[in-house]
């Protein structure tokens, strides 16, 4: 089920850019990036192991095993890079 809410974040980017038939610009895709914190805030006042989950899966759905993917580990809340991760540190 928490699946299902990975781009719930997508209700806070303006249609304008979610429908643009053209390729977006850099400034855009960065707005369209941010639909993965914008997600995982929503379940920020974790109440249940849904939540969590639900928030984990928003945030890190365009991640890649080699940690190239965005947000690029991150906290939601802060906007914050979480050090330590793999890309950031070299392991």
């Amino acid at each position: 089920m928490a699946a299902m809410l990975h781009d719930v974040g997508k209700v806070a980017i303006s249609d304008l850019i979610l429908k643009k038939p053209a390729k977006l610009s850099v400034d855009e895709f960065e707005i369209m990036k941010s639909h993965t914190f914008m997600g995982a805030r929503l379940f920020r006042n974790i109440q249940s192991d849904f939540d969590e989950l639900a928030a984990e899966v928003a945030l890190n759905h365009h991640e890649k095993w080699d940690g190239t993917g965005y947000p690029g580990h991150m906290d939601p809340v802060s906007e914050q890079p979480i050090k330590g991760f793999i890309g950031e540190d070299g392991f």
